[in-house]
């Protein structure tokens, strides 16, 4: 499962968790059940960036191949790399931008520092969307790379919904929403994807 969290700046910012086929390899179906699950939480996201001016990834990982990006729905997609700091979108006050922070919760080590060097940055009307894997199934991210399913860095911080609420009202963010997705990613006893 994954959230997509959406926040609000308090006095002003905001942050936003099969098809049947055969494969040759299992690391072709890994790639297709990845896939599948990008399609998924990339239409949670278009719900509402396709009405946005743009979106920013922010700090890509170094296994992120960047597919989500590229089947979020937005006019205009571009990324900032890691180091660099996201434009000050604050003198922007027209422009909606989303920013596309994928997995990074997962793997900074200072989330509440993360978010405080951003707030600066964005203005009224930009929206930082956060992509955050669940921490209770972070024994089976481990599996999966041990199994070839799954390659890049394992996620070292695993943030409860409650610990995360919490840091974001620190930074002075508020959650709009927080959307669960993708809750297993393969076909469940005939039923189908849910």
């Amino acid at each position: 499962r994954f959230l997509l969290i959406g926040l609000l700046q308090m006095p002003c910012v905001s942050i936003e968790c099969m098809v049947s086929q055969t494969w040759a390899t299992p690391a072709e179906m890994a790639r297709s059940r990845w896939r599948y699950v990008n399609r998924v939480i990339a239409a949670e996201i278009s719900a509402f960036t396709r009405y946005y001016d743009r979106i920013i990834q922010a700090e890509r990982l170094e296994h992120d191949s960047g597919l989500l990006l590229s089947l979020i729905d937005c006019p205009s997609k571009s990324e900032v790399a890691p180091g660099e700091e996201l434009p000050d979108l604050s003198v922007e006050p027209q422009k909606r931008t989303a920013i596309l922070l994928n997995g990074l919760f997962n793997h900074h080590l200072d989330i509440q520092g993360l978010l405080l060097a951003m707030k600066s940055r964005l203005a009224r009307t930009s929206r930082p969307v956060v992509v955050a894997y669940n921490p209770y199934w972070s024994w089976l991210y481990r599996l999966a790379n041990r199994l070839g399913l799954r390659s890049g860095a394992e996620p070292t911080t695993f943030v409860t919904e409650t610990d995360l609420r919490n840091l974001v009202l620190l930074s002075g963010y508020e959650i709009a929403r927080i959307r669960p997705a993708v809750f297993f990613p393969w076909k469940c006893l005939g039923v189908g994807v849910f």
